[in-house]
């Protein structure tokens, strides 16, 4: 667009371009926009739901043998506070 007079010079089509195919298949899988938006929409509320899953039921086992392996070896689990006093 010419900022002088307002008239446009050139017009962009960027249905060609690498970056706009990238983003294609980012948000739609490569698939018609009505379709790809459910595939991946769903897809992500399939991950998400498994990694809250994850976090609640995994989470108890993992510091309960935390716990233990401390206890055989005489230290302390290592979490973020122990992590810092470490690396000062």
């Amino acid at each position: 667009m010419n900022p002088y007079s307002g008239n446009v010079e050139k017009v962009l089509d960027r249905k060609d371009e690498f970056f706009r195919f990238i983003i294609d298949g980012h948000m739609y899988v490569w698939l018609p926009q009505d379709i790809g938006h459910l595939v991946v929409g769903y897809g992500t509320l399939v991950f998400w739901s498994s990694w809250l899953a994850g976090s609640y039921f995994g989470g108890p086992a993992t510091r309960r043998v935390e716990k233990q392996a401390s206890a055989l070896n005489g230290t302390r689990p290592l979490n973020a506070s122990t992590m810092t006093c470490i690396m000062c």
